[in-house]
């Protein structure tokens, strides 16, 4: 037993190999199937002083791309690193890498499993004694021999074998002592700072060079070019300190051994010279592949593994078992160097296997596109099936099943026969759309040009490229280009019965892998028989199509998501059998189609629909943890009626508690919407009887109502396939619904003919980024569409829905016409109003009357304040100050400046009391008009306004107002000031602009049409302005634009929003010239009139030299009329006719950006930082000239 050694966790044997130091020379051979060589080198191991293990090896190896070459790996314990010098001759080159132990704590499986190996060990050398042989079962496969010497004391050798098959074999002999040399690195001379070196020779032999420097005294190394034939010889007295030399010399430093035990010469020093990390190297000569061992464990990694577990843990691991487990290193490293033989897959006839593939990066089509990312964050897009390839047939067949794409499961099943006249049957199945199709197509074509690549591509065939290990076995990687710049990377079985079994495929481009196949059961039997090229009867397969195609290979036409399949297709019919197998074995989970995304179901063709709901109202984003941060959520169910025939709609909401979600406010809601009127019912707790309103729908004419005609859904995008319970759905998303933007989501199950649920969701703001509001989650509970006379006429009278557009509601409803009350509890909220008022400026409310406090996304908007504000049944003003805080206050809300400071301001909330049952119905109809539920889409927007508060909530009862006698008419408003007068403070106008014209057309008539109006409002005073500009047929691509701006004078801010059509919309907040109030003069003084007998003035726009402004004032009137924009750097001029001159005094809210079009306005613009530029913006300069430009 080793003297010293620390306990370890099992009883050291009383016998075994010594450990200490071991120098040998070995020669192994290796026999593995399509791997056959031999070689030999030399090895030491040993501890040193402080315990620590160390080792080196030295080995020779044959590349058919480098030519003969040496390597040298040095494991130094005490840096952790391993040194691996590669010497190529036949490159001249020398290379000196380095490589990081392995990590324990990164390997525990692994290092598990050594340790499970080192007990049995450590167990059969207790049990069995001393002994010659040690038979160690190594893994599930092998099994490891050591055969000893000595009593057990000397391993003499190492085999490994799989079975009874020997796969390799080492044997050890002690290394030669009598020449009591150490040879260096290559490329190696001895610096000579004491001038002791000396050449004694030319051509002289290294034997005859070694005898000089033995019979010198202090000679302690020779150096030279005499490993191979004679060279020159130099001597070094004493020590030699070795440097890199290019010209391939080596040192031999004279060496004494010291009873066998640590060299005195240290062979275990790491090289000297320049060693790089390999990591960070790329032009490698060769590599030591030291994978993590569950990619590769290789003999040499684990030793490494367990060099550094011991330096963490001595007492755990036997140090027999390291040494033995570096006698099973030779070998191993040479075959990381060396190219096996590649695999022969032009010998097979039949090759059949299944497959599991994953999809790195898909081909672009649009069925097996991404879904929206909401669904397909959790998805793996991953395939499976099976191929059978008869390459004297000429055939293959694959099977392919997607489970999880856009369109939901596809399985696609393909049968190719390319001998003359060739054939293809394709099967799509889609089992979530309930749709299957079977197509017979010709054999596809290649032109002479493609298929000339293809050729030129087959003949590259497969390379070596490295070494691994997959699931259990060693194998090796080689790799081949395929069409369109891709390579195929190919898992071979290296030890297996079977030399060219294929165990993994990998297809990349560009250095991207883009999927991965792991390849099962591979089998070279032909398992298969003619009638497998014959599609089943069932497929019913066309050849020329009864039914419209849902489905397309793309085979006329060569399309992106088709290429690869095509290739494959003209591979098996035109080329050689190696490359066919290669292209098929890459056409596993890549098998795409064209398919036509699921149409939105056509339910307005129904006589009537009806179904029942539970509506789940929440603040937040629209994800469900949203509604737990926010307050949780708020439930409401009902029922739905919507009678596609005489436009009559009816809606229910009752109060509901399930889960422990909160129920309404104490109200049942009940509407009937009709095509010309709109009636609510309200029923609260404890009230003695229900409360009833008549509303007459805005735009609803006496006889023809507001219906005008079938409602057509709203612009939809298919999401893709989702779970909602036990139904597969389709998911539609409808954008840019009812006022405020938002979106619906609709699910849609195709099996069931069923809707599954829908959701209304805050729409996004201009830059996209997600905006908070209220969410309503709509699950149906269950859904009737109404096909027959029967049941139409069954739900009809059980929902009490009038039986023609003409007819009014049943009068047990005992309803009152709202426009005879006095405050009523029911009104629709006017196109663009606020549900907010401002009511005062940097103030705060005090705490006591305080619900919550926000710091987060609440604040970021106002209105997402006030969304917070309407969720709380008690909120009734709310404080706000922008990504700082967001406070709402049941009444009183008492003011005071020193609560929040500058930049809070308090707004009162419209419509305190509204009802979360009415809410939860006004969501229902968006929603439902959106996608076609409903078929009145005007009465679903009015629905979408409607606010309907508590009756006992409203400040007084709802009652007949008394008969009131007609007012007097009231006094004819004062005539507006002219342009010119100095007490203009105010003025706005309509106005309509035409065509741009020749500036030097002396007044030519314009263009024919106007192609722009608006309306302008100005507040010289405060320094306001507010523009709102709408153009149409501004080009074919932009049939339409409206652009807003509002200018804040003192406070230096102009507001820019530009919306096209519903497909572009930004808002941005910019930095102009601050004014301040010695700014206020009426900009019209500066006019001049142009001459005498004119009622034309102009002016030149301030710092503008091209630029000039007209304006006409009409004499009898003093209105202004006309202006004309002149510029002459163009040439052009523009004619702007206006209209309703108005001097009367404006209002605040023409000037506020508080609205919901304002909201996420960005503070960054694509033209810079700031615009002090904007003055020159003609009408704001010209209204509000800069100071400087006035002087």
């Amino acid at each position: 037993p080793t003297s010293g050694a620390p306990e370890r966790r099992a009883p050291a044997p009383w016998w075994g190999p010594v450990t200490d130091y071991m120098h040998a020379n070995y020669r192994f051979n290796l026999d593995r199937m399509n791997m056959r060589r031999q070689g030999e080198g030399e090895l030491w191991f040993g501890f040193d002083e402080h315990g620590r293990p160390h080792m080196r090896l030295k080995g020779t190896a044959q590349s058919p791309r480098f030519g003969r070459g040496e390597i040298v790996i040095v494991a130094d314990s005490s840096s952790r690193q391993m040194y691996a010098v590669f010497d190529l001759p036949k490159l001249h080159e020398a290379q000196c890498l380095k490589y990081p132990f392995p990590k324990p704590a990164q390997h525990s499986r692994r290092l598990e499993m050594l340790g499970s190996r080192s007990d049995k060990l450590a167990r059969l050398m207790r049990e069995r004694g001393p002994s010659e042989k040690l038979v160690l079962d190594w893994s599930q496969s092998y099994s490891l021999e050591f055969l000893l010497n000595d009593g057990g004391r000397e391993v003499r050798g190492v085999d490994l074998r799989r079975g009874t098959r020997v796969v390799k074999t080492v044997r050890l002999s002690k290394a030669s002592q009598s020449t009591g040399w150490r040879m260096s690195e290559p490329h190696r001379t001895c610096s000579d700072p004491d001038s002791t070196r000396k050449l004694q020779g030319r051509n002289l032999t290294l034997q005859q060079c070694q005898q000089i420097c033995l019979g010198l005294p202090n000679c302690g190394a020779v150096y030279g070019s005499m490993e191979y034939r004679p060279g020159n010889c130099w001597t070094v007295l004493r020590r030699c300190q070795e440097a890199i030399f290019g010209a391939g010399y080596r040192v031999w430093h004279r060496e004494t051994q010291v009873d066998g035990m640590m060299n005195a010469a240290k062979p275990f020093d790491p090289p000297t010279g320049r060693c790089r990390n390999a990591a960070a190297v790329r032009d490698r000569y060769a590599t030591v592949e030291l994978r993590p061992p569950h990619q590769a464990s290789s003999a040499l990694n684990d030793l490494l593994l367990l060099m550094a577990a011991y330096l963490d843990d001595e007492s755990r691991w036997d140090r027999a078992f390291l040494l033995l487990s570096a006698c099973r290193v030779p070998g191993d490293v040479a075959v990381l160097i060396e190219d096996p033989e590649p695999p022969h897959p032009e010998m097979l006839h039949d090759v059949s296997f299944r497959y599991r593939t994953q999809v790195f990066k898909l081909g672009g089509n649009l069925s097996f596109s991404d879904p929206a990312a909401d669904i397909s964050e959790d998805i793996e897009h991953t395939s499976q099936g099976t191929i059978w390839l008869g390459l004297d047939r000429q055939a293959f067949r694959l099977q392919d099943v997607q489970h999880r794409t856009k369109v939901g499961a596809v399985v696609i099943d393909l049968l190719a026969q390319a001998e003359s006249p060739g054939i293809l049957f394709a099967h799509v199945n889609l089992t979530a759309q309930s749709e299957a199709q079977c197509i017979e197509y010709d054999y596809p074509t290649v032109s002479q040009n493609d298929f000339q690549l293809l050729q030129a591509t087959a003949g590259e065939g497969l390379s070596f490229f490295a070494v691994s290990e997959l699931r259990g076995e060693d194998c090796g990687i080689f790799v081949a280009p395929l069409a369109r710049q891709r390579w195929v990377h190919v898992w071979v079985d290296m030890e297996g019965d079977n030399p060219d079994a294929i165990l993994r495929v990998e297809v990349r481009k560009g250095g991207q892998i883009l999927r991965r196949t792991e390849v099962l059961g591979w089998t070279t039997e032909d398992r298969t028989h003619h009638g497998a090229l014959t599609p089943p009867q069932q497929w019913q397969c066309e050849r020329n199509k009864k039914r419209a195609q849902f489905a397309r290979l793309g085979l006329t036409e060569v399309q992106t998501w088709s290429a690869e399949l095509l290739d494959a297709l003209h591979s098996v019919q035109r080329l050689s059998k190696g490359f066919s197998v290669l292209e098929v074995l890459s056409l596993a989970g890549d098998v795409n189609l064209m398919v036509e995304e699921p149409a939105l179901p056509d339910l307005r063709s129904l006589p009537a629909i009806s179904f029942g709901f539970e509506v789940y109202l929440w603040w937040g984003d629209g994800s469900p943890s949203s509604a737990m941060s926010n307050g949780g959520q708020s439930l409401v169910s009902g029922t739905f009626l919507s009678d596609h025939r005489t436009g009559w709609t009816s809606l229910k909401a009752d109060i509901a508690a399930k889960d422990g979600v909160a129920g309404g406010d104490g109200a049942n809601v009940s509407m009937l919407l009709g095509p010309k009127s709109l009636t609510v019912r309200v029923a609260e707790k404890g009230a003695p009887a229900p409360e009833c309103l008549t509303l007459p729908l805005p735009g609803a004419s006496r006889t023809g109502g507001a219906r005008g005609g079938i409602a057509k859904p709203a612009h939809n995008i298919f999401d893709g396939v989702e779970n909602i319970g036990d139904m597969k759905c389709n998911r539609f998303t409808f954008p840019n619904v009812g006022p405020h933007n938002d979106s619906v989501k609709f699910w849609f199950s195709q099996q069931n003919s069923s809707v599954c649920q829908l959701q209304t969701l805050p729409g996004p703001y201009p830059s996209g980024r997600a905006r908070p509001g209220t969410v309503a989650l709509i699950y149906l509970r269950w859904f009737d569409p109404i096909g027959s006379l029967e049941d139409y006429q069954v739900n009809i009278k059980r929902f009490g829905l009038p039986k023609d557009h003409e007819s009014p509601p049943s009068p047990d409803w005992q309803c009152t016409d709202a426009g005879k009350v006095h405050k009523p509890w029911l009104r629709v909220q006017e196109e663009g109003e606020l549900p907010y008022l401002l009511v005062a400026r940097n103030q705060g409310c005090t705490a006591q009357n305080r619900i919550a406090r926000w710091s987060g996304t609440p604040s970021e908007t106002l209105q997402g304040c006030y969304e917070a504000c309407a969720d709380s049944p008690e909120c009734q003003y709310f404080a706000f100050r922008q990504h700082e805080d967001c406070e709402v206050f049941k009444a009183p809300c008492l003011e005071s400046s020193s609560v929040s400071g500058r930049g809070t301001d308090i707004y009162m909330r419209r419509n305190t009391g509204f009802l979360r049952a009415a809410h939860a119905l006004a969501e229902l109809a968006e929603a439902s008009g959106a996608v076609g539920l409903m078929d009145n889409s005007q009465a679903a927007a009015v629905l979408s306004r409607l606010v309907v508060v508590a009756p006992s909530a409203a400040s007084a009862s709802a009652r007949v107002a008394p008969e009131t006698p007609a007012l007097a008419p009231a006094p004819a408003p004062a005539p507006p000031l002219s342009p010119l007068s100095p007490d203009l403070a105010h003025f706005s106008f309509r106005y309509t602009t035409t065509a741009p014209r020749a500036t030097d057309s002396k007044g030519a008539p314009p263009t024919p049409g106007a192609v722009g109006n608006g309306i302008l409002r100005v507040d010289l005073g405060r320094r306001r302005l507010y523009l709102r500009s709408e153009a149409a047929n501004i080009s074919a691509g932009v049939p339409h634009a409206v652009s807003e701006i509002i200018y804040i004078g003192d406070l230096g801010r102009v507001f820019v929003r530009t919306k096209v059509d519903e497909t572009f919309e930004e808002c941005w907040s910019l930095n102009a010239e601050r004014l301040g109030p010695q700014d206020h003069r009426n900009s019209f003084a500066q006019l001049k009139r142009a001459s005498s007998q004119s009622d034309w003035y102009d002016v030149h726009v301030p710092n503008s030299k091209y630029q000039r402004v007209a304006f006409y004032i009409e004499p009898t009137s003093s209105a202004l009329q006309a202006i004309r924009l002149d510029d002459f750097h163009v040439g052009l001029s523009v004619d702007v006719s206006v209209s309703e001159w108005s001097t009367e005094t404006l209002e605040e809210k023409w000037f506020h950006t508080e609205g919901m079009q304002w909201m996420g306005c960005s503070a960054e613009t694509p033209f810079g930082k700031d615009l002090p530029q904007l003055r020159h913006w003609d009408l704001i300069n010209v209204f509000f000239p800069s100071p400087r430009a006035r002087s």
